[in-house]
């Protein structure tokens, strides 16, 4: 039986933590669960598959980049990056922002949440004290 081949292993060396946390994540959440595929077939332009911006989106919350402008250009320079996401090419910035709007609309956030949730306090309960100087 042939099995895909880890990251790690493509790479042919360790990966980077946030790279290494990402992947983890991305075992966890089943983004396919949330982001359906496009429906192909149709007349006119076809849609972009969503589910690569979905696994981008996470990586810039993961590898801490402030912008999205910044998550392009890490996925412009690190082929390995672009293949954990599940993308060939870089899409744009403008397509960038309209799927975020999009996975915002869809409560995406809360969706990987609950996942996390679910995997690691199942069961538990959860005491938390939020200070006056947290909230801004």
């Amino acid at each position: 039986q042939n099995l895909p081949l880890t990251p790690e292993k493509q790479a042919g060396c360790p990966l980077p933590t946030g790279l290494r946390r990402l992947c983890h994540l991305l075992d966890i959440v089943s983004l396919e669960e949330a982001v359906a595929a496009p429906v192909l077939g149709r007349p006119g332009r076809q849609p972009i598959d969503r589910r690569p911006l979905a696994r981008a989106f996470l990586a810039k919350a993961v590898l801490n980049l402030s912008s999205t402008r910044q998550l392009i250009e890490s996925l412009d320079q690190s082929p390995l990056l672009r293949g954990i996401c599940g993308m060939d090419t870089v899409a744009s910035e403008a397509t960038f922002s309209r799927s975020f709007f999009c996975f915002s609309e869809s409560n995406l956030c809360d969706y990987v949440l609950e996942c996390l949730v679910e995997k690691f306090v199942s069961g538990e309960t959860v005491y938390c004290t939020v200070e006056p100087d947290f909230c801004w």
